[in-house]
């Protein structure tokens, strides 16, 4: 069974603002090409980590920058994709290069940023400062004042 064709709109049914797929794709058994539509069901499966590595080469990896594009752009194909994920690389080979850390790796972002104001912390002091700031209800990301809490 192929997706839609990429002229075809991907719809959506809604019930109370949630967005349920439509498309009856099954990411984990069908035949992928660089043709195939992603859809509103993608799911980042063994099936399409094993065409990505085809494609791409054996350093092939998913990344959340990568996963979240592909979630949001239903409709175009797996060709886009994979040049989607060679910019990624590139733009990584960019040493002043940072990705994103999404909201729900507040951890990652908090030690990120408490270490780049703090060079002389190490990482265990970051860690500190994250669980001591973790239990208190004034939010999640880094402050200098921080460093105070005890």
């Amino acid at each position: 069974m192929q997706p839609p064709a990429s002229s075809d709109k991907v719809r959506l049914n809604t019930i109370a603002d949630e967005k349920l797929p439509v498309s009856k794709f099954d990411w984990n058994k069908e035949i992928l090409t660089t043709e195939t539509i992603i859809t509103d069901n993608y799911k980042n499966t063994e099936n399409v980590r094993v065409f990505f590595a085809a494609q791409i080469g054996d350093h092939f990896y998913f990344t959340v920058e990568f996963m979240n594009w592909i979630k949001h752009h239903a409709g175009q194909p797996l060709s886009n994709a994979i040049l989607r994920w060679e910019e990624l690389r590139e733009k990584k080979k960019d040493n002043t290069f940072k990705s994103e850390i999404t909201s729900q790796l507040e951890y990652n972002r908090y030690i990120r940023m408490c270490l780049a104001a703090n060079p002389e912390l190490t990482l265990a002091d970051a860690i500190k400062y994250w669980k001591l700031k973790r239990v208190r209800k004034e939010g999640r990301i880094y402050d200098k004042t921080d460093l105070d809490l005890k």
